[in-house]
């Protein structure tokens, strides 16, 4: 998908669009599939794409007008660099700005928080800055390919609970739909986690369902706990 912005009257003078979508304010979008969509700036910051039946050869001019040059802007969906924005989002302590990177109905799941939804994926993030006062995070490897993606990344923080030092080592697989995550998986030994964050507990109970049970409950409450003050 190629968005256009500022192309509406071109589009109009070319024929492609109709006058009446002509909406002062909307971008245009060129797809290579044979349709032209417009995009609803009051959906967010990018706008979600609404689909025009667009059958004749005039669509070919689209791909020609998208071309960078004079007034156009053409703006592709870099995941790449969404996933960058939300590692160096959370090394800032942004969790607003890492919230605004997920669709509205993404999914969420690593060791502790295992089955997020829409709202709780932000909410976690948000979370977990609000309470870190020295969180650090470095990420590396990032790989994109279509519509999936993935990376590493390392955090080290204070486990507010123990007072302990953490350094969590995570391997994370991501799925976009147009410039928002929709499906975010973090992978990480919950005993390696469980060792530093709880100490003696952790070492010698770290890998049993019974203490991942507990962590997990009490991760979840405080999730719950923190939307509800929100």
């Amino acid at each position: 998908m190629i968005a256009v912005d500022g192309g509406r009257d071109a589009l109009l003078r070319a024929g492609a669009v109709p006058q009446s979508r002509a909406v002062e304010g909307e971008t245009w979008c060129a797809g290579a599939g044979g349709n032209v969509v417009t995009v609803d700036g009051s959906a967010g910051p990018a706008g979600r794409c609404s689909y025009l039946p667009c059958n004749t050869p005039l669509c070919s001019v689209l791909m020609v007008l998208a071309r960078p040059r004079g007034p156009w802007q053409v703006a592709a969906v870099d995941h790449a660099d969404v996933i960058a924005t939300l590692y160096r989002s959370l090394d800032a302590g942004d969790g607003e700005a890492m919230a605004a990177l997920y669709h509205p109905d993404a999914t969420f799941s690593d060791p502790v928080f295992t089955d997020l939804k829409g709202k709780e994926v932000g909410a976690m993030w948000q979370m977990l800055c609000s309470r870190s006062s020295d969180l650090r995070v470095e990420h590396s490897a990032v790989k994109v390919d279509g519509d999936r993606g993935s990376a590493h990344w390392e955090a080290y923080y204070t486990f507010s609970a123990t007072g302990r030092s953490v350094h969590n080592i995570i391997d994370a697989e991501f799925r976009f739909e147009g410039d928002k995550i929709i499906e975010h998986r973090d992978h990480f030994s919950l005993w390696r986690w469980s060792r530093q964050a709880l100490g003696p507990i952790g070492l010698a109970l770290g890998w049993s369902p019974i203490v991942a049970g507990k962590v997990r409950g009490q991760a979840s409450k405080g999730l719950a706990l923190y939307m509800k003050a929100t």
